[in-house]
């Protein structure tokens, strides 16, 4: 699978993405209920990740781990274990901490999706187009466990990087736990961070 990965800064070692979500939408018009409708182009590894969230297509999480852990390993990132990032929305199956459990043993190392909880809801974060209004929002809202990942080096792992609020704060969190260092990796970015 081909990514155009770019680098993201944030209060972490090193943090990636690995490729676009989407790379055009155009608007159709609206359907009976007045919704909007568009004609929507993912990248390759987005239209896996639409399939795996929005489809219940289980599927791709294999091939959307290796990708990230082959990534990870032509990186060098010395990480020693996988954190994903909690959701935003309880779903019954959660895609990113599938990816996540994936990549780690690919890896062979540690995975551990309750060393870092969301501790109090957050609105919703899609409308919010203002960062300082979404890092406001988020202020506090992660918590990680330190007896977990004290002195580790963590990868935290994410599907959608948009303005990066959410991984800043969860970064926060590990880094305040007493991990060693936090590396992040979001599989897509959006085309803005708005």
């Amino acid at each position: 699978m081909r990514i155009s990965p770019r680098a993201i800064m944030g209060p972490w070692k090193a943090g990636f993405t690995l490729d676009e979500h989407t790379v055009s939408s155009e608007f159709l018009g609206y359907n009976e209920q007045g919704h909007a409708q568009y004609e929507t182009v993912r990248s390759e590894i987005g239209e896996l990740l639409y399939q795996l969230k929005y489809q219940s297509d289980s599927s791709p999480v294999e091939h959307l781990s290796q990708v990230a852990a082959d990534f990870i390993s032509r990186k060098r990132l010395p990480v020693d274990i996988v954190v994903p990032l909690p959701p935003s929305k309880q779903r019954r199956v959660q895609p990113v901490a599938l990816i996540a459990e994936s990549v780690a043993r690919r890896l062979d190392i540690a995975y551990d999706s309750k060393a870092l909880r969301k501790v109090r809801e957050t609105p919703e974060l899609k409308s919010m187009t203002e960062l300082n209004d979404r890092k406001a929002a988020l202020a506090g809202a992660f918590s990680a466990v330190g007896e977990r990942l004290e002195g580790k080096s963590v990868l935290l792992l994410d599907d959608l990087y948009r303005s990066g609020a959410s991984m800043e704060e969860a970064a926060r969190a590990i880094r305040a736990s007493g991990a060693k260092s936090v590396y992040a990796l979001a599989l897509t970015r959006t085309r803005t961070n708005r």
